[in-house]
């Protein structure tokens, strides 16, 4: 299994598997001016991790959850 991981801005990383499987962790996009992506940009997901409750850390998981129940 080969995997592809983007940085997206301060903590958040996505992990994409050569099976198609998605993961996002740490999703702190919509209010990080450092980072390119927004919750908008992503395609659809698998795993969400949140490593700990620091806002830039937890940032955009519930609004990401309300997107891809």
């Amino acid at each position: 299994m080969t995997v592809t991981v983007r940085f997206l801005g301060t903590a958040a990383f996505e992990i994409i598997t050569s099976e198609g499987k998605r993961l996002l962790i740490d999703p702190y996009l919509n209010e990080n001016a450092k980072s390119p992506y927004k919750v908008d940009d992503l395609e659809y997901l698998d795993l969400l991790l949140v490593t700990h409750s620091a806002y830039d850390h937890l940032g955009d998981a519930v609004s990401i959850m309300r997107r891809f129940p």
